[in-house]
């Protein structure tokens, strides 16, 4: 995906017809969507489309079944099925035609020539689409930044998130926070014009309350950013411990084909190896990584880095530890280095005592190499649930939002001291602190001039949608 091609501002102010392949296009498939968004008549395309059987113009949101022309030569471009939204009731609040055709990618770069051509129409830009629904009131600020999180989610507990965001439930959120803004800005003017009226200590009492009440709210949205991003839009899993335990063994096992270089010479594993896993129809990334030990080169020295830096980035870890000639104290030292999420124990004997091993309070397994009998898919289903259990906490996943919110935070202490402080002889001092408030939370919900905000949101749509 590359950089936009456009401003936001640009957009807004663009009356033009446009159009977009809306599905993959590169390669052969069974069906590509064309989609055609703008105030255009119905029968406008009628040189080019052309209603199989005794039918008039397309009937709004039927599927009619149509040959497909080159108003050039008459010549038939395609067979497909077309319907028609009609505005205001369609995704962008613009009419808009859906041509199915099949999926030939010369099929589809014909027929935007065609209509790119004949009708003056223009290839939408990315994001162009759903910057319409926006400017037409059809989607609001956090359900464009939800769409944006559902079409690159790779986790289902992601798809989840991006869902209710999509359906406006953080928007509701982010609402009620504006409106303990509106009341607590309520309360500041009846102290300021009506104090008199009401009391002062009334008044002083109302400031306070709606104060503590708006507190909580971003509190309570900061206390959702305290997750890396990292951990929860693209979670990965680092298979850590000292050389020689078995991490490439165990991380070829995982994967179900060879990929990690195995051998009985310690630190064979030099840098870190990351591949793509699916459990439960979640993406992760396995890390294999290089041995923690005293480094015997400056190569070595580079591998072990990464794998502290991988260790200190992963949402989940698997320590690994050999118990041939088992050291309690080196099997301290990993599992401080940073709590795992669960233990795999190699190279175990029949006759070992494991009741000298050390207490320890996640899963843990033994196994023998090369034999490896436990159950993998078991075995990979603690780290979903983990994600699941992160996931739980109802993170904020859009960084755009996390600023705000991090700035909203940021200004409690200073303003609270002006509250406790001041309000009663000097409310120009609240007032003006508490704009710094209004000025972010109206950024959040996006009742600002969003013309940044949008080129930063839209900066990663594809084109199509």
């Amino acid at each position: 995906m590359g950089p936009l091609q456009f401003t936001a501002l640009d957009l807004i102010k663009l009356e033009d017809t446009i159009i977009a392949c809306a599905t993959p296009s590169s390669s052969a498939m069974g069906l590509s969507v064309l989609r055609i968004s703008g105030f255009f008549p119905n029968n406008q395309f009628s040189s080019v489309l052309t209603p199989i059987g005794p039918i008039g113009p397309f009937s709004p949101r039927v599927a009619t079944l149509t040959k497909i022309y080159d108003p050039k030569d008459s010549s038939v471009i395609d067979t497909g099925i077309v319907i028609f939204y009609p505005a205001p009731f369609s995704f962008t609040g613009e009419n808009i035609l859906e041509i199915s055709v099949h999926g030939n990618p010369r099929i589809v770069d014909r027929l935007i020539d065609v209509f790119t051509s004949y009708f003056s129409l223009r290839v939408a830009s990315p994001g162009e689409f759903t910057l319409r629904a926006y400017k037409n009131k059809k989607l609001n600020l956090s359900q464009v930044e939800g769409l944006d999180l559902l079409l690159h989610a790779t986790t289902q507990p992601l798809i989840k998130v991006s869902q209710h965001m999509l359906e406006g439930n953080l928007h509701k959120e982010f609402l009620d926070l504006k409106n303990s803004f509106d009341r607590h800005q309520a309360a500041i003017d009846i102290l300021t014009d009506f104090s008199e009226d009401i009391g002062e200590k009334d008044a002083n009492k109302l400031l306070i309350s709606t104060w503590y009440e708006m507190k909580s709210l971003i509190i309570s949205f900061y206390n959702r950013c305290s997750l890396p991003l990292s951990h929860l839009l693209k979670p990965t899993i680092v298979l850590f411990g000292p050389p020689n335990a078995g991490k490439s063994t165990l991380f070829n096992f995982l994967l179900g084909f060879k990929r990690s270089i195995v051998s009985d010479i310690p630190g064979t594993t030099r840098d870190y190896v990351k591949e793509s896993i699916f459990i439960n129809a979640s993406e992760y990334f396995l890390i294999d990584t290089a041995g923690i030990r005293e480094a015997v080169d400056d190569i070595e020295d580079e591998g072990i880095y990464f794998t502290r830096k991988n260790l200190n980035d992963a949402i989940s870890s698997i320590l690994v530890f050999s118990l041939e000639n088992f050291d309690p104290h080196l099997f301290n030292y990993f599992y401080n280095l940073k709590k795992p999420s669960a233990i795999v124990f190699t190279h175990t004997k029949n006759d070992y005592d494991f009741n000298t091993l050390p207490n320890v309070t996640c899963p843990v397994f033994f196994v023998n190499f090369p034999d490896i009998i436990f159950d993998k898919q078991a075995f990979l289903s603690i780290f979903d649930d983990l994600l699941i259990d992160y996931f739980s906490t109802n993170p904020l996943l859009i960084e755009r939002q996390r600023v705000e919110i991090i700035k909203l935070f940021g200004y409690i202490a200073d303003y609270e001291k002006a509250l406790m402080s001041e309000f009663s002889t000097d409310l120009a001092i609240i007032s003006t602190l508490f704009n710094q408030f209004r000025y972010s939370a109206n950024n959040l919900i996006g009742y600002v001039d969003v013309d940044e905000i949008l080129n930063y949101v839209f900066s990663n749509f594809c084109i199509g949608k």
